[in-house]
């Protein structure tokens, strides 16, 4: 049989299932159709929007879909071969016929519409089938074979071809269900895959994929021994392994951390002195899904490290060493410091003494530096020395000095000085107590922004080193951030003699608690005020009436110089009087008097403005006599 040609781009995810489309070249009557595509795929064709562009696409021949109306049953187009309900129709003009009485089947034109024919007609046709998925399991893993099974496929399978690849590759074709697999290499990855084939049309396969079990180690030795640690080798085993796992038991109790390596070779670190180890060597896969049989040795530590080091009492110029006594006996114990330079290295500081006590103090030491302090202990009657024990202590660090401050309205720079004695790591720098807000830094200065304007905050600097686990005393500085001017001035309430005013208060000051300094004058009169005010509001009284008064209002921080002043100005209420001046004009030019009337009106009008300017309201209107 022909292998059938999946048409290209005909695939889709239709809910959960991926849709695959096989159009069937030879000619054949529409019952034979169905038939071959319900035997060898899934169906006749069925045909929706979404797909008929991927169906009709270069299409030349007539071509058979599922659909026909049946005499037996009802006449309409209501459902697909398949059963689905017909909800898309794409008919040739004029089709289907009415008036047809016979039995029709419906086919593709190579324009993608849709006619009704005979069924009986010899047309190519398209079949459907729902990618396979199916579940594939391996179990009895072993060093050589494994066992598998697996779901059968949809409809009537001819066979399942398996194929396996991975170290060793091998295709085995069977009808059953189940296989077990032979000849494998140990600790080795393979791919199982199983092909059902059907109608000679290979589906989708079945995937898994397993590790064999992996060979035991061999030749497992000790190859060296200290106070803490022993190191062991072995060879690797037959076969594949991607990493080996080292158990160590101590008197019966497992309470190590295994070790992974992918050497055949470890070194077993943290041990105790003169202690008895069993230790288990184990072959692992990459993905440790399945393992080798452990093989074990057992060996003791030579005795001898000190125990619980540790540095105490650290102060700027010494600090106190301590530590207990190994397992076994000692006598004397040997101390050595050497400084480690911070930030940057130069001549190190370097001393030793022997002491037959458990602690020590240091001292001549440097503010602030960094020491590696050594303790080796010597075992009685032998020459024999315990391995080395190293600690790490840090002096406490000086203050820093000379510390002062920068402010504008907005942000605050701090300067300071190098401690005055000794190394340093770097410097905390703290606003107001907040360590969320501190800024760690190797410079001598720091600035901090977008602060509240016209605040007092408290900056703390502290002296830390390299692990930041002594801090210096501190040194704190007081600062006020400069104030901002106020914003825009609305006069709220205006009378004959009072005035009340509101301005906007900056975001800057919001919730800062500052004063504000009202300045009021009145060039006309020449007198004027000022009034300081806790809140974003005053009323200014005993003013005259309809004068123009200037306000301008400033913040006003403690004893810092005011901000720049807002400035608004206003009238007060006027006391209306009226003055009238009478103009009688005689002449016989016509407009003539019109004309003397209007320069009289301006002439009166700028002898005002020089007496009264804007200082004080008034106003000048020209009404004519209507009796004259």
């Amino acid at each position: 049989m022909k292998v059938p040609l999946l048409l290209a781009a005909a695939l889709w995810i239709s809910g959960l299932a991926e849709r695959q489309y096989f159009l069937q070249s030879n000619g054949s009557e529409w019952e034979v159709a169905l038939e071959h595509c319900r035997l060898c795929f899934q169906d006749l064709v069925t045909v929706t929007t979404d797909n008929i562009p991927i169906l009709a696409r270069n299409l030349t021949n007539n071509t058979w879909i599922g659909l026909r109306n049946d005499l037996d049953g009802p006449m309409e187009w209501t459902n697909w071969s398949n059963g689905d309900p017909l909800t898309f129709q794409n008919w040739y003009p004029g089709r289907p016929s009415i008036n047809d009485t016979r039995e029709v089947c419906i086919h593709f034109l190579p324009s993608g519409l849709w006619y009704d024919e005979t069924c009986d007609q010899l047309y190519p046709y398209i079949c459907y089938a729902d990618r396979f998925y199916g579940n594939l399991s391996v179990f009895n893993i072993s060093e050589h074979n494994a066992s598998l099974s697996w779901t059968p496929g949809p409809g009537m399978i001819n066979q399942y071809r398996v194929e396996v690849t991975g170290n060793t590759s091998q295709v085995h074709n069977t009808t059953n269900l189940t296989l077990r697999v032979d000849s494998l290499t140990p600790g080795s990855l393979y791919k199982f895959q199983v092909f059902p084939v059907k109608c000679e049309r290979v589906l989708n396969p079945e995937n898994a994929s397993i590790y064999t079990k992996p060979e035991c180690v061999t030749n497992l030795a000790v190859s060296s021994q200290t106070q803490n640690l022993i190191a062991l080798t072995w060879s690797a085993p037959i076969g594949n392994r991607d990493k080996y796992r080292v158990e160590v038991d101590s008197e019966g109790v497992t309470n190590f951390t295994a070790l992974l390596t992918v050497e055949e070779q470890v070194t077993v670190r943290n041990l105790t002195p003169g202690g008895f180890y069993t230790f288990q060597v184990i072959a692992l896969v990459a993905d440790c899904s399945i393992e080798g049989d452990p093989v074990n040795i057992s060996a003791f530590t030579r005795p001898g490290a000190v125990r619980n080091a540790e540095v105490s009492e650290s102060r700027a110029e010494s600090v106190n060493i301590s530590w207990s006594r190994p397992v076994g006996n000692s006598s004397w114990f040997r101390v050595e410091v050497q400084e480690v330079q911070v930030p940057s290295p130069g001549p190190c500081y370097k001393n030793s003494t022997i002491v037959s006590d458990l602690s020590v103090v240091m001292s001549g030491l440097t503010p602030g530096s960094k020491y590696n302090f050594t303790i080796v202990a010597f075992i009685p009657n032998t020459t024999l020395e315990g391995d080395p024990v190293w600690v790490v202590g840090y002096t406490v660090p000086d203050p820093v000095t000379n510390v002062n401050t920068l402010t504008t309205s907005d942000s605050i720079t701090v300067l300071w000085g190098k401690p005055a004695n000794g190394s340093y790591y770097s410097y905390e720098v703290t606003l107001d107590g907040c360590m969320e807000c501190g800024v760690n830094t190797s410079w001598l200065n720091t600035t901090f922004q977008n602060l509240k304007s016209g605040k007092n905050y408290t900056i703390t600097i502290f002296t830390h080193v390299e692990d930041y686990s002594l801090p210096s005393n501190d040194v704190k500085i007081w600062a006020i951030t400069r104030p901002v001017k106020p914003g825009n001035i609305t006069f709220q309430a205006i009378n004959l003699h009072n005035v009340s005013l509101t301005w906007e208060v900056p975001e800057k000051l919001q919730g800062v608690p500052v004063q504000y300094c009202v300045n009021y004058s009145t060039s006309f009169w020449g007198y004027g005020g000022v009034k300081v005010v806790s809140n974003n509001s005053a009323t200014v009284e005993s003013l005259t009436s309809g004068t123009k008064y200037i306000f301008s209002v400033q913040t006003l921080v403690s004893d810092l110089p005011l901000s720049e002043a807002t400035v608004g100005s206003v009238y007060t209420v006027p006391k209306i009087k009226k003055m009238g001046l009478i103009m009688q004009c005689t002449s016989n030019k016509i407009l003539e008097c019109e004309k003397v009337q209007k320069a009289a009106i301006e002439k009166a009008r700028e002898m005002i403005q020089r007496r009264f300017g804007d200082g004080v309201f008034w106003k000048l209107n020209w009404q004519k006599n209507p009796n004259l």
